[in-house]
């Protein structure tokens, strides 16, 4: 009896496919090595470049020193605030503490900036003085922008508007401010010069001094333009015919009335 004997057939792998795995073994194993390396690397640059500081890179030394935007007297005491030894390294935390000192000392100006030329040897300052519309007494001005502010003389003179703010509340600042540097720009039209304003707690409104004697009770600022095209015209007529000072009241204008009188101060 013949039995049918079962044959194991054995798997032989080809001398190519060997050569093959072992090619992109090696290949996988390199990319790993290389990926492990990118990262090692750029670590430690990373934490080079991290570690360094810019501001001294950029430092330079200073050889002159060049200030804008103020009168001379101004410019004298702004040089003494800045602490510049020439030759001495000069970096950008330099210029941040500068112009913090410049805006403490100088509370009058509105915008201080210090920088370096772009060589790095010049060092430019560049300052703006708060811009006034009016005088309130005792060193005090008010801004274009509707605040108070101190500032000695020698640096704005007198020749402003006189405002008497003891009535004024703080809100109002701003709305006068407007209404002053309009009173300004008109005063021409006026049958006389301004010689103040104050605010007025009684009528809740400005009132505006002329220089002849007369008062005006302004009301609110609306119609500003044509409030002083239509006084020019009937004050000077009023007061040639009372034969004095006019008080007229400007608080109904938008009714189209204004009220006149004869005013005795």
């Amino acid at each position: 009896m013949i039995r049918n004997k079962k044959r194991k057939h054995r798997v032989a792998v080809r001398l190519k496919v060997k050569r093959r795995s072992r090619k992109n073994f090696a290949l996988m194993a390199g990319l790993m090595l290389c990926l492990g390396a990118g990262v090692y690397v750029s670590g430690s640059l990373w934490h080079r470049v991290s570690s360094v500081n810019f501001n001294s890179i950029f430092a330079r030394k200073i050889s002159s020193v060049e200030i804008s935007g103020v009168s001379e007297p101004l410019k004298s005491g702004i040089l003494e605030l800045v602490d510049v030894n020439r030759g001495r390294i000069w970096a950008k935390k330099d210029s941040e503490r500068t112009a913090d000192l410049i805006r403490q000392k100088y509370v009058w100006l509105e915008d201080v900036r210090v920088r370096q030329g772009i060589m790095g040897g010049r060092l430019k300052i560049t300052a703006l003085m708060k811009k006034a519309v009016a005088m309130t007494g005792n060193g005090q001005y008010l801004s274009d922008k509707g605040d108070i502010f101190s500032a000695p003389p020698e640096f704005y003179g007198n020749d402003y508007i006189s405002l008497d703010a003891a009535d004024c509340r703080s809100g109002d600042y701003p709305q006068m401010a407007g209404f002053i540097r309009d009173m300004t720009r008109l005063k021409k039209n006026l049958p006389s010069g301004v010689s103040g304003i104050m605010c007025s707690g009684k009528t809740e409104s400005a009132v505006v001094r002329l220089e002849d004697g007369s008062e005006i009770t302004w009301g609110d600022y609306s119609f500003t333009d044509e409030k002083i095209r239509r006084l020019g015209q009937v004050i000077a007529d009023a007061a040639s015919k009372s034969g004095g000072p006019v008080r007229a009241d400007l608080r109904y204008f938008s009714d189209g009335k204004i009220l006149l009188s004869r005013f005795y101060p």
